[in-house]
């Protein structure tokens, strides 16, 4: 058992391995009743006795000649339980051992034992040259410890970094460099605190932002007291905040050690799963959801505050360095009438520095909107306020920057006081969605995208939205709906979101002023504001009565259109791995069939762009072009529409190569995944043998298109993973075709799972939070059953339904795959003897049938 009073012990492999593993059980033991500061100086302690030892005892190096420092985060002992161990070996020019070999006689034993340890050996003109040169070694020697060796030398080193870093120019560039370095790291984070999974460390509102703020404080107040206490108590800052600040980072601390200790290595992103590891350690009560949402309350508002201070002390940093510059001068983008003119917030200026910031599109000050936070309590607002909902409506108007000023409402929280069905979705995590972020933080990123649209900024990477928006005679009707869309999960009622927040958003319109017209339209697209990505996503978009019955719900092409631009701008917010290239062609492929008929005449885009396509191929073939146009009139008109000129010849020449139970593949790399094109000749059970020999090339299915031609030609395409979610960098093509075409050629009793043993596992791992479901429809389609189904994927999982299907005698006339963040939308269009199910008892059956299929070992 470890004692904090050891000091002999033994230095082998295991006996290290042992001595960390009883450090870490004595912070489990400590986790429950002491603070974060106390659990990383109680491991920042053990890591230092074991490296004495190392240091001192073991290795018998010339300490009056050398030093071993704690640099960094261990340096200021916010040692987590798994956190790297940065070390620095001081020495003098004229050590008599090689400090290589120091390095390595410290660094083999630890690194030996799993320690991650990072450790240089300098003396103090090389450390001073680097620190010159790097702004990131300047702050970690900025932060150094003297573990073990000549005190003198590291006094030294210290006195001279310190006089090197407190020299007035070196001070301002540092404080820039730094700024410069943090918004780099949060635009790489989200650039907001309520990110769905954050990670503690680096996010906005992590303990990095902590540090940031401590150490423009010392370059400010030219402090060389490492205390952050001393360091914090400036001008800077109320004592107010110092006390939250210091809370929220305990808090922060604390949950970082936990989260360490129960996944039993470095784990700095607070993920879903261990959210619901770590709460009931945290001491939120509650088991599953209800003590993860209580976590994550906590974590937003501890992060808040962090983000807060951060913020307010990075401002006056950059102007107090502006102002040394400048006599008399302020920063640029300062205005000085974001501030209130009488110092006093009421209820008829509240909303006025908001209206003038948007206006002029200037940021406000921190302590403008601390000071809106801080007076709200003493303000009345007596519903409706004619003024506050006037300059509302007049903010709502201009999409340019709009997401920047409903941020700076939610952080002030000025929108709660207009609009207070908003404190539902403040800081809501949506548990078994596909949104990186919060609710809240969700709907200003989808305010960001409108006001990029606005902006021009998409006129090149994404022309087709980008004109569709210049064709809206009502753009404000887009930022209302992009505000209200998610507004209704924010209560409490169980059903669908879009339909509780459409009849929401359609009052508080009326509330806020707008005329009933306005108030009914925003309220129609937020309603079927899911339907549209789902349709385009998960059905067949050319299936007429299914476009028919949308197009007759959505009734106009105004509102067409602003659903078309609300799905772009609600996708691409969701998280940088949610949208693809693929669902901007589906989206965009819906909404031209849909408008199609409203409009009641056929897309002369669609035309042109189909008859550019015959034009090339046809001037690339000459005589044999009409072989190829009676081909094209075989395949289904998305194929022509989605394919390129030069890839619609190759499939041709490749298909008419093919004879019998054969096939053709085709692979393309790409940085995130491998796209599979497979062709060959249509048969019963063809997406199961497929799904087969993928499975036994340890090959896992992120989306599937499937295209079949009335002659029975298949052109199916696949984007493909391996088992860990990585592109497939060694994938034996020859060997896959091998096992397609065998798989071809098996019937359903060989092609059962287990007359193989795929390495691969294939079980569902339930996290807690995804909910498994199948849905089974026969009324959407005319002519096939559509069945869905939700669930955690993993390999294998395509196949084992495919097969199932299969086994029943359904055939699959078209499948849909979507993977995002670990879940899975797997659709199939399917039918029996040529008819779809109507039956309610095998519709119960197909349904059931799944379920037990998706469970089974």
């Amino acid at each position: 058992m470890y004692n904090s009073k050891t000091q002999n012990f033994p230095l082998q492999k295991d006996e290290i391995s042992h001595y960390i593993l009883s450090a870490h059980q004595r912070l489990r033991d400590l986790a429950h009743s002491s603070s974060g500061k106390k659990l990383n100086h109680t491991f920042s302690k053990a890591i230092d006795r074991l490296l004495v030892r190392l240091y001192t005892s073991n290795l018998k190096l010339d300490n009056e000649r050398s030093a071993l420092i704690a640099l960094g985060g261990y340096g200021r002992k916010e040692m987590a339980p798994f956190s790297d161990i940065d070390l620095l070996i001081l020495y003098e020019p004229d050590i008599k051992k090689d400090p290589e070999e120091v390095v390595s006689r410290v660094g083999y034993p630890l690194w030996d034992s799993g320690v991650e340890a990072n450790i240089t050996a300098r003396s103090v003109e090389e450390c001073i040259h680097v620190a010159r040169e790097d702004v990131r070694s300047l702050t970690s020697m900025l932060d150094s410890r003297l573990i073990a060796g000549n005190a003198i030398l590291f006094k030294r080193l210290i006195s001279e970094i310190q006089s090197y870093f407190f020299s007035e120019d070196v001070t301002d560039s540092y404080i820039k460099k730094k700024h410069e370095e943090y918004l780099k790291r949060l635009e790489k984070q989200g650039n907001t605190v309520f990110v769905a999974e954050p990670n503690i460390k680096e996010s906005m509102g992590g303990l990095r932002c902590y540090q940031t703020s401590i150490w423009m404080l010392r370059a400010l107040s030219k402090s060389k007291n490492k205390s952050n206490g001393s360091i914090l108590q400036s001008k800077f800052i109320s004592k107010d905040k110092i006390k939250g600040l210091i809370e929220a980072v305990d808090f922060l601390w604390r949950l970082r050690a936990l989260m360490h200790l129960v996944s039993n290595r470095r784990q700095d992103i607070l993920d879903y799963e261990t959210q619901f590891l770590v709460a009931p350690e945290m001491g939120f009560g509650g088991s599953g959801v209800d003590g993860a949402l209580k976590l994550m309350e906590k974590y937003y508002k501890s992060a808040s505050d962090i983000s807060y201070a951060t913020e307010l002390i990075i401002e006056k940093a950059l102007e107090t360095g502006c102002k040394k510059g400048q006599k008399g001068g302020s920063r640029s983008d300062k205005v000085p009438s974001l501030s209130f003119k009488s110092g006093i917030v009421t209820e008829g200026n509240l909303l006025e520095p908001f209206l003038i910031a948007h206006r002029q599109k200037q940021k406000l000050p921190m302590e403008t909107i601390e000071q809106i936070r801080t007076s709200l309590n003493g303000i009345s607002l007596s519903p409706p306020n004619r003024d506050i909902n006037k300059h509302f409506r007049e903010i709502l108007k201009d999409p340019i920057g709009l997401d920047y000023i409903i941020s700076a409402m939610f952080a002030s929280h000025v929108i709660f006081r207009i609009i207070p069905e908003f404190q539902g979705i403040s800081c809501k995590v949506g548990y078994g969605t596909y949104h990186m972020y919060t609710v809240d933080a969700h709907t200003v990123k989808v305010l960001h995208e409108v006001s990029r649209l606005a902006s021009g900024n998409y006129r090149d990477s994404f022309p087709e939205f980008s004109s569709e928006y210049t064709s809206i005679k009502r753009p404000e009707l887009l930022n209302l709906a992009g505000l209200f869309h998610d507004i209704g999960k924010g209560t409490s009622e169980s059903g669908r979101h879009e339909i509780i927040g459409a009849d929401i958003a359609k009052d508080v319109l009326l509330r806020l002023g707008y005329e009933p017209e306005v108030a009914g339209f925003v309220r129609d697209v937020i309603k079927l504001h899911i339907a549209f990505p789902h349709i385009a996503f998960r059905r067949d978009i050319n299936d007429p009565s299914l476009l028919g019955n949308f197009a007759e719900e959505v009734g106009d092409l105004e509102k067409l259109t602003v659903l078309y631009l609300l799905a772009f701008a609600d996708i691409r917010s969701a998280g940088a791995k949610v949208w693809s290239n693929w669902k901007r062609q589906l989206l965009t492929e819906l909404y031209m069939n849909t408008k199609n008929i409203i409009s009641g005449e056929d897309s002369d885009a669609l035309r042109a762009g189909r008859q550019a396509k015959e034009d090339e191929i046809k001037k690339a073939l000459g005589e044999g072009w009409p072989k190829v146009e009676a081909w094209l009139k075989e395949m289904p008109p998305r194929y022509v529409q989605h394919m390129p000129s030069s890839d619609i010849l190759l499939h041709f020449n490749m298909l008419n190569s093919i004879s019998g139970n054969s096939a053709e593949l085709l692979l393309a790399p790409s940085d995130h995944y491998h796209t599979i094109t497979i062709l060959t000749k249509d048969m019963i059970g063809l997406f199961a043998k497929i799904c087969y020999a993928f499975l036994k090339n340890g090959i896992n299915i992120l989306e599937a298109h499937l295209y079949t031609g009335s002659n029975g030609d298949v052109v199916d395409i696949f984007k493909v993973v391996n088992q860990s979610g990585m592109p497939i960098y060694n994938l034996d093509i020859h060997k896959l075709k091998k096992d397609l075409i065998q798989a071809i050629a098996m019937d359903a009793d060989m092609l059962k799972i287990d007359s193989f043993r795929p390495k691969y596992g294939l079980l569902l791992k339930d996290n807690g939070y995804t909910k498994t479901d199948v849905v089974v429809d026969s009324d959407v389609s005319a002519d096939y059953t559509i069945v869905e189904v939700h669930t955690l994927d993993r390999m294998g999982l395509l196949y084992k339904i495919a097969y199932w299907l299969y086994s029943k005698g359904y055939y699959i006339h078209t499948a849909k795959a979507v993977t995002i963040a670990g879940n899975v939308i797997d659709v199939f269009y399917i039918s029996k003897g040529g008819k779809k199910i109507t039956s309610s008892e095998e519709i119960r059956g197909i349904r059931d049938g799944i379920l037990e299929t998706i469970y089974r070992k």
